[in-house]
């Protein structure tokens, strides 16, 4: 089954805020998520793949793999091969009902202690736009924060669609116009990736802080910051900790 709007925020919520997981755990973890591709559904790095990225043995990697499997956070089947890779499902059904444990437990805490809730909206001055695409932070496999299916506006009928991979459907006279869109959406996805991965290498280790960021980025944070690292590399996740120092007194600087 293909993630829903913001499975991949879910995610990457569940497997941050783990308890259970250890540091090694969680990078194997966003590691296959990373491989995850959303147009063909195929997730299947091998062992040695997964081990070189996060830099720990093959014997390591196997064990975050029974861990993984055994919090039922993915599934795997076994589909052999000449490298013998597994595949993996991204259990997306768990992580929206962690999700929703989450939220309890965040209102819960606010109420016991009196402080305000946070909301991912607080504090940001930006204008309110339409519910856009964001599309993966790499045409074929990707981290994101977010991720929307496109319906199609009345006007739209009958000139073109937007399948839920984000593959544009029209006719034959609007093919350079789409071309041209979809290499802005590559760029686009690129930079989100970049920025992204910042994040988890930057805040991966501490999963309340962690936990903290990703439940204040909201879709429209995410555009600006995604439009400042296509600007300049780096400068995604720099604008992402100037925008929420505010809202995060832990990202101040000392």
């Amino acid at each position: 089954m293909p993630p829903e709007k913001y499975d991949i925020m879910f995610a990457m919520k569940a497997i941050g805020l783990s308890e259970q997981l250890s540091g090694s755990d969680k990078q194997v973890a966003f590691a296959i998520l990373d491989h995850y591709n959303r147009r063909t559904g195929r997730c299947d790095p091998s062992r040695e793949t997964l081990s070189k990225l996060v830099n720990i043995t093959p014997r390591t990697v196997s064990r975050s793999i029974s861990k993984l499997t055994g919090t039922r956070l993915f599934k795997i089947a076994r589909h052999g091969g000449y490298y013998n890779c597994n595949s993996y499902c991204p259990n997306w059904r768990l992580y929206r009902e962690l999700e929703e444990v989450w939220k309890k437990r965040r209102v819960a805490c606010s109420r016991r202690t009196g402080q305000q809730k946070l909301a991912p909206s607080s504090g940001q001055n930006c204008p309110l736009t339409s519910d856009e695409p964001v599309y993966q932070t790499n045409p074929s496999n990707s981290i994101l924060l977010t991720s929307v299916k496109v319906q199609p506006s009345p006007a739209q009928v009958g000139q073109s669609s937007r399948s839920y991979t984000g593959v544009t459907v029209a006719s034959a006279p609007r093919k350079q116009w789409d071309a041209t869109t979809l290499s802005v959406e590559a760029a686009r996805s690129a930079a989100e990736k970049r920025w992204n991965e910042d994040l988890i290498i930057q805040f991966g280790h501490d999963a309340s802080v962690y936990g903290r960021i990703v439940e204040a980025v909201s879709p429209q944070l995410l555009e600006r910051a995604t439009g400042a690292e296509m600007q300049r590399r780096g400068s995604g996740l720099t604008f992402l900790m100037k925008e929420l120092s505010s809202l995060i007194p832990l990202l101040r600087d000392p």
